[in-house]
């Protein structure tokens, strides 16, 4: 469960006790998942910045519909939980990506001379 933190981890995290992570749960501060399989509870970091498409598009300069297009081939994924949004890790290792497949291009030289 990328991203996400069990309970004694996000309360080491922040330095609160479980009461404090009840209630900021209950308060919608933090958000809580819950395993359906075994029931345990996970939460979201607060660090982890999530981008809209807005957003990401403006920083990959890119429109809407091709980073649909790489989200449908699996270039770039969503975030599992808010399908509309990306996290700002995911972003990043999708520009290291994009950037260490570039490939330089050396300039035309003409052989042939104008006359």
């Amino acid at each position: 469960m990328e991203g996400l933190l069990t309970t004694k981890q996000y309360c080491e995290k922040e330095q609160i006790n479980r009461t404090t992570l009840w209630r900021w749960v209950a308060k919608g501060k933090v958000i809580q998942y819950k395993d359906p399989i075994n029931g345990y509870s996970y939460y979201r970091d607060l660090d982890e910045k999530l981008l809209s498409i807005k957003e990401v598009c403006y920083r990959l300069g890119i429109s809407d519909k091709t980073l649909r297009n790489y989200v449908k081939t699996g270039k770039i994924k969503t975030d599992p939980y808010f399908t509309k949004k990306f996290s700002e890790r995911e972003v990043e290792r999708f520009e290291k990506a994009r950037r260490e497949s570039l490939i330089r291009v050396e300039p035309i030289t003409s052989t042939h001379r104008g006359r």
